[in-house]
């Protein structure tokens, strides 16, 4: 009983951190392009999902599962792999975390611009000058090295208010739901193209694997055996994409249901999230006034988490560099090669402000893809231990991880 007891609490606790992980600044943006496309593409986007969520999470914590020993996701690539395949992964998934930063810089600072601007505290939006960008970058990072314990802690906090402030705005919205966006159907080629944009986009926004392989670590080491592993693994997978998806698909349908076609697209133009385009257009006081806010509440959370992974995924890799057994000065180094590079280069490239819908659906998408549908589908074809996992199901998990690949680039084509 003690032990039910026990388990029932700790799924509960990996529930809402794997939760909680997904809920972020993609999920800003993902209500733009969904509803530049209209709702019955959101509605097709949305029945699709289920069956491209799931399965490839589940699949990645089987692979964390079937190790020799309790390691994470990075040590059972080089393990079933190599450790050269291990090397390129590890530099491949350095190079998402990046892009994801250039993704909430790019964000963060066109909010705070805008919303410095919209409510008259500054006479020009200074999202154009090079300085606000900068000075975001310096404080952030500052923070990242001097305040980790603090922020991680912050941060747990944060991200439970981001989830009742987001699921407020949701219920909120309903009363500026306009049903006749149900009357506008799209020709058969718009419905693909659109449909093939907004995909990726739609399946990103329920992703948490980064935080499966701890959970999959922390089960291993409470002494239970693999198929009990996997059976509660699988369970927390199940019920956390269900959930995930009806809070995602509310929130995305009560702003596409809410806000016009014209105006979805200035916010596509200026990129500025959706929270920023409410705090613009609507005049209700508490969506203009905190819409934003929250706005750079979920960019500055979704920098910070992913900061702390590129940090520490950058380490790893700079370290291997210097051969030399004082970690002291190879600590030293790695963190001035760290902060001054990805300071500056974060600055440069926000300044171009390249659009982050297109960041999203062109590299961040693939990248994501290549980590959660083509490498454990390559483990499992590759090592026998996995032979029961050679199904259809993973064939398919590869094919989708192609499909989500090209969409975009397709969508944009066409």
């Amino acid at each position: 009983m003690k032990k039910n007891k026990s388990n029932f609490s700790d799924n509960l606790y990996w529930i809402f951190t794997l939760f909680g992980t997904a809920v972020g600044a993609g999920i800003l943006f993902l209500p733009i392009q969904a509803g530049i496309g209209g709702i019955w593409v959101l509605i097709t986007a949305s029945l699709l999902a289920y069956p491209l969520v799931f399965p490839s999470q589940r699949l990645y914590a089987r692979i964390v599962n079937n190790t020799p020993k309790p390691i994470d996701y990075t040590g059972a690539v080089k393990l079933f792999l190599g450790k050269k395949t291990g090397l390129v992964i590890n530099i491949l998934f350095v190079v998402f975390l990046f892009v994801l930063l250039i993704a909430y810089s790019i964000g963060l600072t066109n909010d705070l611009g805008d919303f410095f601007y919209s409510n008259g505290i500054t006479t020009s939006n200074l999202a154009k000058s090079p300085f606000l960008s900068l000075i975001l970058l310096i404080v952030f990072f500052a923070v990242l090295k001097y305040g980790k314990q603090t922020l991680i802690k912050i941060l747990a906090v944060l991200c439970i208010v981001l989830i009742i402030l987001l699921f407020t705005i949701s219920l909120m919205l309903i009363g500026m739901w306009d049903f006749e966006r149900l009357l506008t159907i799209p020709s058969p080629i718009e419905f693909i193209k659109q449909l093939l944009m907004v995909f990726p986009l739609l399946i990103m926004s329920f992703m948490f694997f980064s935080v499966i392989s701890p959970m999959v670590v922390s089960f291993r080491n409470q002494g239970a055996s693999s198929s009990d592993v996997e059976k509660r693994s699988s369970r927390v997978l199940k019920i956390t994409v269900v959930l995930l998806m009806t809070f995602v698909l509310f929130f995305v349908f009560s702003c596409v249901f809410a806000l016009n076609v014209e105006a979805l697209k200035k916010a596509e133009i200026e990129n500025i999230s959706v929270l920023a385009l409410l705090g613009d257009t609507v005049n209700k006081p508490f969506l203009k006034n905190f819409g934003p806010a929250i706005s750079l509440i979920a960019l500055t959370t979704s920098f910070f988490g992913v900061a702390l992974g590129l940090r520490s995924s950058s380490f790893e890799l700079i370290s291997g560099f210097f051969k030399t057994n004082k970690t002291f000065k190879t600590r030293i180094k790695s963190e001035t090669i760290f902060y001054s590079s990805a300071i500056v280069s974060l600055w440069l490239i926000t300044l171009t402000n390249i659009n982050i819908i297109d960041l999203f659906g062109e590299l961040i998408a693939p990248l994501n893809s290549l980590f959660l549908y083509f490498v454990p589908v390559i483990i499992v074809f590759k090592h026998s231990i996995f032979k029961k996992y050679r199904t259809t199901g993973s064939i398919l998990i590869f094919v989708s991880g192609v499909v989500l690949v090209i969409s975009y680039f397709v969508g944009k084509m066409i």
